[in-house]
Parts: structure tokens; sequence; C-alpha cells
């Protein structure tokens, strides 16, 4: 199974706001903020075999500036504190834990 369309949200930068190319959610952090990736592994023993991340619609939050308005860091909200990183939708965290996700090398898929 592969599932697609993961939003590209996060809960913890500045960027983020819940106004249009900047939502919140949490899945990717959910995905790919764990050391022990024990939610990946549960979905590799359940079949999933990629995730494919992207905005599914206009208006999404998105890992480039699709809303072309550069670096943003509005008032925190819901403690988002975190500055962006990049002028990237979600500030830039979704490059920043693939890049990490990656470096501790990808999960094996069986056999």
């Amino acid at each position: 199974m592969v599932a697609w369309q993961i939003s590209l949200e996060n809960t913890i930068m500045r960027a983020e706001n819940n106004t249009w190319n900047h939502f919140q959610d949490n899945r990717v952090q959910w995905l790919l903020d764990q050391p022990s990736r024990t939610h990946l592994r549960a979905y590799i023993k359940a079949g999933v075999i990629a995730f494919l991340f992207g905005r599914g619609a206009d208006g999404n939050t998105c890992a480039c500036d699709a809303a072309h308005d550069g670096v943003t860091n509005p008032a925190s909200i819901d403690s988002n504190k975190r500055r962006s990183y990049s002028a990237d939708d979600d500030g830039g965290d979704f490059r920043v834990r693939a890049k990490a996700y990656y470096r501790r090398k990808a999960l094996r898929l069986p056999g």
C-alpha cells in the first residue's frame, strides 16, 4: 500500500499560523520525529511501502514557497514558537526532517 497526499504541515514552526498555505497539522512530526521510528515501523509491518507527501489541493501547506511570501515568522499560535529555517511555507520543517531521516538511513522494507 502507498499512502498519498500526506500533509506537509507541522505544529512547531511559527510560519504555520492556520492561514492559506500555512496550515497546522502533525502528520510529518508523527511520522518523522521519533528516534525509534515506532510509527513508521508499524506502517511497514502493516504493508505500507511509501508515503507520498504533498499538498493535494491549493491552499494547503507546501515544502516550497507556493505562497511567494518569503520567510514568514508571524506571531506564535498554539505554542508554535520555532522560527522559519527557510521561505518554504512550512518554515522549512519538512526538508529538515527528511534530511535527518535519510542521514540515519532509510528503513528497509521486508524482502
